[in-house]
């Protein structure tokens, strides 16, 4: 893990001030040179391409925003992957990664949720923000479903995909011509944990996205991990076949959107996608609830 240490100098009357620099974002860019802007406070996506997102990703659990200040960050993955730093929010403690490889056209997000207590805690998790597009946002496509027309987001209303979907791609008034086509990947078909709701919503001159996880138990001791994506692409049939790739190789753990730092626990507590061990780390509940099952069986027996 790699710290960034940045100082200002300052000279003032012969005293020399050494000052930490306020950091607003940092970018990484994609191998379209697409930019992912993160903020280093919350760890959302300022603006992308042009105008594709404004604040887009935020987190929140049990209603509370995730924030770390000060805002310093470090980084893993030979530079690609943003650390932001852990905050406790309800008891949990929060951190998130956001990784940007330089061989793909997408941010991996890693909401990393551990309970240091020694009672269960319930979290409810939502990621939410505003897109770019505005009052033009239209639905493209689902996982289930390719709108044509496209759906746009009508003034003061909303569509709300079925919780069976795993991503989205949304666009403006052109494909792809003024903001990029964007997709958001939040699930595979082999994750233990899908989101119970999801929807796009317009308010005056707004444009917003949610997505939740709700009742997530967190056993004592506990991390679980929620991973999900942000695509930036060309046109919106370029941002349909990545969410499409991602959701093929949903636990093919050679793929690069499982990399990690060596000795990482990271992709092994994913919830929500096919990672490496799942139901092997059950809360103590179901240790118990086995134990009484198999206890049952022998006895009749």
């Amino acid at each position: 893990m790699k710290k960034i240490i940045t100082s200002i100098i300052i000279l003032f009357f012969g005293i020399s001030l050494t000052m930490p620099m306020v950091f607003g974002t940092v970018t990484l860019y994609d191998v379209k040179n697409y930019p992912y802007d993160i903020d280093e406070k919350y760890g959302y996506l300022e603006n992308g391409e042009g105008d594709a997102y404004d604040l887009m990703y935020y987190l929140s659990i049990n209603g509370i925003t995730y924030s770390y200040g000060p805002a310093t960050y470090t980084t893993e993955l030979d530079g690609r992957q943003i650390v932001l730093g852990v905050t406790n929010i309800g008891g949990l403690n929060v951190q998130r990664k956001i990784f940007v490889p330089l061989t793909e056209n997408w941010a991996r997000y890693l909401e990393i949720i551990h309970n240091p207590t020694g009672a269960p805690i319930t979290a409810n998790v939502r990621i939410y923000g505003n897109l770019g597009s505005d009052s033009s946002t239209t639905l493209i496509s689902t996982s289930s479903t390719v709108y044509s027309p496209p759906l746009l987001v009508p003034s003061g209303g909303q569509i709300i995909p079925g919780p069976g979907n795993f991503w989205a791609v949304t666009d403006d008034y052109s494909d792809g011509g003024a903001d990029p086509s964007l997709a958001h990947v939040w699930g595979g078909p082999k994750g233990n944990d899908h989101i119970d709701y999801a929807r796009f919503y317009n308010t005056t001159h707004n444009d917003n996205l949610e997505y939740l996880w709700n009742n997530i138990t967190i056993a004592p001791g506990q991390t679980v991990v929620i991973m999900h994506f942000a695509v930036q692409q060309t046109n919106s049939a370029n941002a349909i076949s990545e969410a499409k790739e991602l959701y093929d190789n949903d636990g093919n753990l050679n793929h690069i959107m499982y990399a990690s730092e060596p000795n990482s626990n990271d992709i092994q507590n994913i919830i929500n996608w096919g990672a490496r061990q799942q139901n092997k780390e059950l809360p103590m509940k179901g240790i118990l609830d086995i134990i009484k099952k198999n206890k049952e069986e022998s006895n009749d027996n």
